[in-house]
């Protein structure tokens, strides 16, 4: 039998002829800290005991009730709290489930798959329900005065799920990930039906110039010509 930190054990004979076993007969259970395999014998440390070396082979694990937890691997979860070294917000994917000394889980950015450590209560599944609740990411500050360089009104804030939607893609893609014009509208846009119309002329035409893409049988002019009609329809929501 192999153990692992964490692991709840129970002697598994009642009398000893150790000198040192009285030190653990205060306790029915015992909590692993230590499991060094790689001896003559395998040897358990405990956390109820300090360093010493007890032999494995007088334990066996305790049988607990199974607890669900509630993320597994590869669930997409966000940060709900701030902790001292990362602030709320933060996304990943769990990255391991098996509960440390002083986390319950192991999550990997989606940024730069860095791997932080987490608490259950500190996260909080990052569902399609809360993506689709909140799909734009707005600039409240009101308008902002150029001073004729580089501007921050052309700095558009990326919303939370599309960052994990495009981290997902990379890997489905090995490496090579894409954005879809739908989801600039979406986060960006706020799926406003004219300015995304005039989006998705702006990346026909792009395709049209670039001989790359561009709608079959439709011309630069023909999606000028559409630009414009919505143009107006915005112009008109003043």
């Amino acid at each position: 039998m192999t153990f692992k930190y964490g692991d709840k054990v129970k002697r598994k004979l009642t009398e000893w002829t150790g000198l040192c076993a009285p030190t653990l007969a205060p306790y029915s259970e015992l909590t692993v800290s230590a499991y060094f395999a790689d001896q003559s014998y395998p040897t358990l440390c405990f956390e109820e005991s300090g360093s010493y070396q007890w032999d494995a082979a007088y334990f066996e694990l305790v049988e607990e009730e199974k607890v669900q937890k509630r993320f597994v691997i590869g669930d997409r979860v966000i940060s709900i709290i701030d902790t001292p070294n990362i602030p709320e917000g933060f996304i990943g994917h769990i990255f391991s489930a098996d509960k440390g000394p002083n986390w319950d889980y192991m999550v990997q950015s989606v940024k730069d798959q860095a791997v932080e450590y987490f608490n259950e209560d500190e996260l909080e599944l990052l569902s399609a329900a809360k993506e689709e609740a909140q799909p734009v990411v707005t600039q409240t500050a009101g308008p902002i005065k150029s001073d004729g360089g580089s501007s921050s009104y052309y700095d558009l804030p990326v919303p939370e799920w599309l960052l994990s939607e495009l981290f997902d893609r990379e890997i489905a893609t090995e490496g090579k990930p894409y954005i879809k014009t739908e989801e600039i509208i979406a986060a960006f846009f706020g799926n406003d039906f004219d300015l995304g119309n005039v989006v998705k002329c702006l990346v026909r035409v792009k395709g049209l110039q670039d001989k790359t893409g561009g709608k079959a049988g439709n011309s630069v002019d023909y999606e000028c010509n559409k630009m414009k009609y919505s143009v107006e329809k915005i112009r008109g929501k003043r």
